[in-house]
Order: C-alpha cells, then sequence, then structure tokens
C-alpha cells in the first residue's frame, strides 16, 4: 500500500504499525473473545508479529503462501504468510 518511495522499513513501522493496532483495536469488542483471527499479508518487515503482541494476540501458527499470479508485471518470487491468531 502507498507510494513505492515509502516502503522503507522505517516508514512502516513509523505509519503503518499504528494503524494496524487502531485495527484491531476497534475490531476487538466485534469478535468473540475464543475465535480464531487469519490475517494474510506480505510481511516482508516481519512487523505482524510485534503487532499481534502489542494487539494482545497470540500466533498460533504461520503458514507460507506462494504467490503465482501477481496483478502487476513482476515476476519475481513473493509468499504471502497467512498468520493464525487468537488473543491471550
Amino acid at each position: 500500500m502507498g507510494v513505492q518511495a515509502n516502503r522503507t522499513q522505517s516508514y512502516v513501522f513509523e505509519h503503518r504499525i499504528p494503524g494496524q493496532l487502531w485495527a484491531h483495536s476497534e475490531s476487538r469488542h466485534r469478535r468473540l473473545s475464543n475465535c480464531d483471527i487469519f490475517l494474510v499479508a506480505n510481511d516482508k518487515f516481519n512487523m505482524y508479529p510485534r503487532i499481534a503482541e502489542i494487539a494482545g494476540l497470540a500466533i498460533v501458527k504461520e503458514y507460507k503462501r506462494p504467490v503465482l499470479n501477481r496483478a502487476e508485471g513482476n515476476k519475481g518470487a513473493y509468499a504471502e504468510t497467512i498468520f493464525h491468531m487468537r488473543r491471550r
């Protein structure tokens, strides 16, 4: 998401993590207390374990999924991570 020039690690930690934490806190009262949460993300900067910890979620398991057909013309190897999380 965002402009390619803004995809640096410092930008991600400064701008994206607070937004993700806000989304998790806003949806917390709509979820059941013992529900499973699955989040699919390109975790290039390894930020979702930190987000889960701050949001009070525990990562049960991480699944790696290769992306074969990308929307953009780039054909480089790429994988997404599916995070299986639960409330602590």
